[in-house]
C-alpha cells in the first residue's frame, strides 16, 4: 500500500549516502559527509554489521588453554570489534539490498511498532533469550520509551529468556500507561517520526502524511476510537492525507475536552488490554495498513514493575564466541558507583573543556557533541557508556590515549564514580591544556 511512499524514502537515502559510489564505510555512513541520513536507518546499518560479525565469530574454534576474561584483553576484543565494525565496507549491491530492508523495517516499525516489534524480536518462535531481545531492541532509535522500558524490566526481574505472551502483554502495559498521559496534541505528537521518515526531504509542520499510514499507527496501540474517526473521514470526506494539527484536531474530537489521552467521563475510543485480541503476525513485509529521534519521554519505570527481589536465573551468554565455555566472568562495577541519573555531564563541562572537547574530541560538529552529550546522560552504566566512548573515538579518529581523548573520558567516568575521579586524575597526571 505505502510502496510508492518507500521507494521515494530508498531514493532520497541513497543519493545522501552511498550515491553512484563503488562502495562505502559504515563509518562513513555513520559520520562524515556521507551521514545525512535518519539514525534510525544508521542504526539499522551498525547492528546488522555487528550480527555479521557476531556470525562469523562462531565457526572460529574455542580455545581453553586462555584466560579471555581478563579486563585487559576483553577491552582489547571491544575496541577490535569496533574497529571491525566501523571500517566495514559495504559494496553498492550489498548497501541498496541491506537499505531496502532496513526502510521496509523501519517504515513498518513507525507505523505500527508492537506488531514489528513482536515479528521481528519473536520470528515465529513461542521464547526467546533476554540476550536476543535486547540485542535486536538495538535496531530501533526511534518511540525508544519501548526498549528503555523492556530492558529495565528483563534487568530487574533476572530473567534469562521471555516468551511471547509476556512480551505481547509488556508492550499492552506499556502503551496502556504511556497512552493515558497524553492529550491530544501530545497523542498526535508520537506519530511525528512517522511524518519526519515519509517527508525525509523536506518535512515542515506542514508536512502530509498518508491517512492510513496513522490509522494503522492507532490501531497498533488499540486506540481504536480514533481510527475510526480518521476511517470516517477517509471515507466520508475524502482525506486521504492530513498535516499533525489536523490529527490533533481529530483526536480531540474524540477525546473531548479532557487533560489526559482519555475521553472525558471514561475510555470511549480506547481499548484497554482486556479488550483487544492480539494476534501474532508473520515476520514483517513491507506494511500494507528518521531525521533526529524525538526525546524520550519523563516515564516512571517504577510503576509498570512489582518490587519484588529478582530471581536468580542463567545469564546470558556473552555475545562474542572468543570466551572459554568453561571460564567464568567476574567484572564487578567499583563499590562507590552511584545513580548516573544523579549527573549532569553538562553540568560538568565548563566553556574552555566544551570548547577544548569541541576541537579535538569532536573535530568541531557542535551537533555531534550535543548528541554524544545526551546519549551518555542517558546511559546507566559506565560499562555502557565506555564503549560509546570508544565508538566516538574511531568515528572521529582519535588516539584514545591522547591528553584530551583521556580527559574526555575521565570527565564522563566522573559521572558515575565521582568519588574515585580525583584520584584517577592523579594517576594520569595530564596538565591542563591551554586554549589555542
Amino acid at each position: 500500500m505505502f510502496e510508492t511512499e518507500i521507494n521515494h524514502i530508498i531514493h532520497v537515502l541513497t543519493a545522501k549516502s552511498i550515491g553512484e559510489g563503488e562502495s562505502i564505510l559504515l563509518k562513513q555512513l555513520m559520520r562524515g559527509s556521507k551521514s545525512d541520513v535518519p539514525r534510525s536507518i544508521k542504526t539499522y546499518y551498525r547492528c546488522e554489521v555487528e550480527r555479521w560479525l557476531v556470525e562469523e565469530r562462531k565457526s572460529f574454534p574455542k580455545s581453553t588453554k586462555f584466560n579471555y576474561f581478563l579486563p585487559e584483553v576483553q577491552s582489547l576484543f571491544q575496541q577490535m570489534d569496533m574497529l571491525l565494525i566501523y571500517n566495514y565496507r559495504f559494496d553498492h549491491a550489498e548497501f541498496t539490498s541491506v537499505l531496502d530492508e532496513a526502510v521496509h523495517l523501519q517504515f513498518n516499525y513507525l507505523c505500527r511498532p508492537q506488531w514489528t516489534l513482536l515479528s521481528f524480536v519473536f520470528d515465529k518462535i513461542s521464547h526467546t533469550p533476554t540476550k536476543d531481545i535486547v540485542f535486536k531492541l538495538g535496531y530501533f532509535s526511534d518511540y525508544r520509551y519501548y526498549g528503555d522500558i523492556v530492558k529495565r524490566y528483563l534487568s530487574n526481574k533476572g530473567l534469562a529468556e521471555l516468551n511471547i505472551e509476556e512480551f505481547r502483554n509488556l508492550l499492552l502495559k506499556i502503551d496502556e500507561q504511556v497512552l493515558s498521559r497524553h492529550t491530544s496534541s501530545e497523542l498526535a505528537d508520537l506519530t511525528k517520526p512517522i511524518f519526519e521518515f515519509i517527508n525525509i526531504d523536506d518535512y515542515s509542520p506542514e508536512s502530509l502524511v498518508p491517512i492510513d499510514a496513522v490509522m494503522v499507527f492507532f490501531d497498533d496501540k488499540g486506540l481504536t476510537g480514533v481510527k475510526e474517526r480518521l476511517e470516517e473521514e477517509r471515507e466520508r470526506h475524502t482525506l486521504h492525507h492530513l498535516t499533525m494539527k489536523q490529527l490533533a484536531s481529530l483526536i480531540h474530537d474524540v477525546h473531548g475536552t479532557g487533560e489526559s489521552g482519555e475521553a472525558e467521563g471514561g475510555t470511549e475510543g480506547r481499548a484497554g488490554p482486556g479488550e483487544r485480541k492480539v494476534v501474532l503476525p508473520e515476520p514483517p513485509h513491507p506494511v500494507d495498513a528518521g531525521g533526529h529521534p524525538p526525546s524520550s519521554p519523563a516515564y516512571e519505570y517504577d510503576e509498570f514493575f512489582e518490587h519484588k527481589p529478582s530471581r536468580p536465573s542463567e545469564q546470558p551468554e556473552a555475545q562474542s564466541s572468543r570466551q572459554a565455555p568453561e571460564e567464568k566472568e567476574v567484572k564487578p562495577e567499583p563499590p562507590q558507583a552511584i545513580s548516573a541519573d544523579a549527573i549532569d555531564l553538562r553540568a560538568l563541562i565548563d566553556a574552555r573543556k566544551r570548547k577544548r572537547f569541541l576541537k579535538k574530541v569532536f573535530k568541531k560538529d557542535e551537533a555531534h557533541f550535543d548528541a554524544s552529550i545526551d546519549t551518555l546522560n542517558a546511559m546507566t552504566s559506565w560499562k555502557e557508556a565506555s564503549v560509546f566512548i570508544d565508538e566516538i573515538f574511531i568515528m572521529n579518529d582519535v588516539d584514545p590515549f591522547s591528553k584530551d581523548a583521556i580527559r574526555f573520558t575521565d570527565l564522563v567516568y566522573s559521572r558515575f564514580f565521582p568519588a574515585s575521579s580525583e584520584s584517577r586524575e592523579e594517576e594520569v597526571s595530564v596538565p591542563p591544556p591551554e586554549d589555542e
